[in-house]
């Protein structure tokens, strides 16, 4: 068993009896108000949705009343809304942000109803140490993913990359399951030239612009066989940029551009590889995998045309991607009746770790919902390790399986033999500071003062970042 997973195993009992006192908050007609910061906004779809939820659950539960207020989370904004009372009882928020949020106050620490429910000591430890603080918990994880690789197979095909089968089908792994594709940074630099010779298409389609962008560039360093970029010694924490797998990284970029491999005309945004690779622009792309299933629904012509794999590494570096989590948050001002009522409603969306008929039947419409509509259903790896939830989970995920497991089965069914703990501290705005430099790379290869721009950042960072670290 996982060493951390015994730690919050233990943990459970003693914070099961654990009670915490928060202001309540009710209408005059006695019934607790939760206002559910997911659905309501956006599509009809995700409106009937939060409808349907809206109407089963008050009817379970006739002493809550659901309100819809849509709010997507951001360090940037969370800090007013709280302030303004305006955030949400609660919301989706990546677990990168719920240990300082949980410093701040704005997360409630959800660890006694955790307890409570059963679902921490199901829980999967090392999820639980990314969004945990001296004990508490900033929140409900439901979901995983990781960056991975986005083949154009019809391009890679015309350029004589991959090949097909008689029957039509394209081959991207021998008869040992061992990948045919290219899979490392060298395989892809040819892969690169033979698409330009063959259609011109540019062979990478690298984004930059925002921080979510830098998210891809920590993973290339990585997969250069890089450690974390953020490293304790003697004198507490520090950026470190100076590793040689980091430098690699840089210098496989700048040659991709230089090569003209790599569109360096303008930046683009985090989701547009969909819209390139659907007009035959581009042969490769980096997404992140839960992500991918709205990118394929947006463009249907994708469909049977690409495949999703693990990044590609230097020899002999084993594949590996930051591990990213998806939480539900509870506004720390909750008072103990909203945040019970949460956790009821999370438990009826089969968010939770019960295995019970009524929390299945919720996530059974949720996948039958998707399948309709025909998006892809991927499992996204469990966070919950509990036998019987385990077990009834993946058979509904079978139910509902529409997609080919030839070209993505690599991915989400070997996830944890490539998946990677998150960075420790100041993940997003480490992000900021890789999509920096990498779009100098993009978009001043010749001009950039490489070993100068890389030691302003460290120096940036470590002094206004990782120097109020305390542990």
């Amino acid at each position: 068993m996982n060493l951390k997973k015994l730690k919050f195993t233990a943990l459970a009992a003693a914070l099961a009896v654990t009670s915490v006192v928060f202001p309540s908050c009710a209408k005059p007609d006695g019934k607790t108000v939760i206002s559910v910061g997911m659905w309501g906004g956006g599509s009809s779809a995700d409106r009937e949705y939060y409808l349907e939820v809206k109407r089963g659950f008050e009817k379970m539960y006739p002493q809550y009343e659901l309100v819809s207020s849509p709010y997507e989370y951001s360090e940037d904004t969370v800090t007013a809304k709280f302030a303004s009372g305006q955030l949400p009882a609660v919301f989706e928020a990546d677990a990168m942000f719920a240990k300082s949020a949980l410093k701040n106050g704005y997360f409630l620490d959800v660890a006694p109803y955790l307890a409570r429910y059963g679902w921490l000591s199901a829980a999967d430890g090392n999820i639980l140490s990314e969004i945990s603080v001296e004990g508490a918990v900033g929140g409900v994880p439901y979901e995983q993913y990781a960056a991975g690789m986005v083949l154009n197979l019809p391009l890679l095909y015309e350029a004589g990359v991959i090949s097909k089968s008689h029957g039509g089908e394209y081959i991207l792994y021998d008869v040992h399951g061992s990948p045919l594709y290219p899979d490392t940074f060298a395989k892809l630099t040819s892969a690169f030239e033979k698409v330009a010779q063959g259609s011109g298409a540019y062979g990478l389609f690298l984004p930059s612009g925002d921080a979510r962008c830098g998210k891809i560039y920590a993973d290339l360093s990585y997969n250069y066989g890089g450690g974390y970029l953020e490293v304790k010694g003697e004198d507490g924490w520090s950026l470190d940029l100076s590793g040689q797998a980091f430098g690699e990284a840089l210098r496989w970029v700048k040659n991709s551009v230089q090569d003209g491999y790599i569109d360096a005309s303008l930046p683009y945004g985090y989701d547009e590889w969909a819209v390139k690779m659907s007009g035959g622009e581009v042969a490769v792309a980096f997404c992140e995998s839960n992500l991918l299933a709205s990118a394929l629904a947006a463009y249907p012509s994708l469909k049977g045309n690409v495949a999703f794999v693990p990044l590609p590494s230097a020899d002999g570096v084993q594949s590996r991607a930051v591990q990213g989590c998806k939480i539900f948050a509870v506004n720390g001002g909750a008072s103990a009746d909203v945040a019970e009522g949460v956790f009821r409603l999370l438990a009826y969306l089969g968010y939770g770790a019960d295995a019970g008929e009524v929390a299945f039947a919720s996530s059974e419409k949720r996948l039958s919902a998707l399948y309709a509509r025909d998006i892809p259903v991927f499992p996204s790896p469990a966070v919950w390790l509990e036998g019987e939830y385990s077990a009834k989970r993946e058979q509904l995920y079978a139910n509902y399986k529409n997609y080919d497991e030839r070209y993505f089965g690599e991915f989400f069914i070997k996830f944890d033999d490539f998946k990677r703990k998150g960075e420790p501290y100041y993940r997003n705005a480490l992000n900021g500071v890789l999509d920096k430099l990498y779009a100098d790379m993009i978009f001043n290869p010749n001009e950039t003062d490489v070993v100068a721009l890389l030691q302003a950042q460290e120096r940036e960072f470590t002094e206004n970042r990782l120097s109020r670290i305390e542990d």
